[in-house]
């Protein structure tokens, strides 16, 4: 099993390939806590990762619970991290 996984590992290709129809990803996590590092370990495995400085500039209107233009965002890719996410609200969870 572990020689399988390293083989997957070093053929990024067939890793992307293993992981069509994947489900949305949403890394949250207090700063320092790695959330770039599997932000780039999500994109090594084919995700389409957010536009991080996209969603920063939409914090505001996540606080104050406006999320027509964050789900529009959210509709166009697979993985996800830091801001506004790790403020989540139980509102926007749920």
């Amino acid at each position: 099993m572990i020689e399988q996984i390293k083989l997957i590992l070093k053929i990024p290709e067939n890793l992307k390939v293993r992981l069509q129809g994947k489900p949305k990803v949403f890394v949250i996590g207090a700063n320092k806590t790695g959330t770039t590092s599997m932000n780039k370990f999500l994109q090594d495995l084919g995700y389409r990762t957010g536009p991080q400085r996209r969603f920063e500039m939409l914090r505001h209107q996540y606080y104050d619970g406006d999320w027509q233009e964050i789900l529009k965002i959210i509709h166009n890719y697979e993985a996800f991290q830091d801001v506004p996410f790790s403020k989540s609200t139980n509102l926007f969870i749920s």
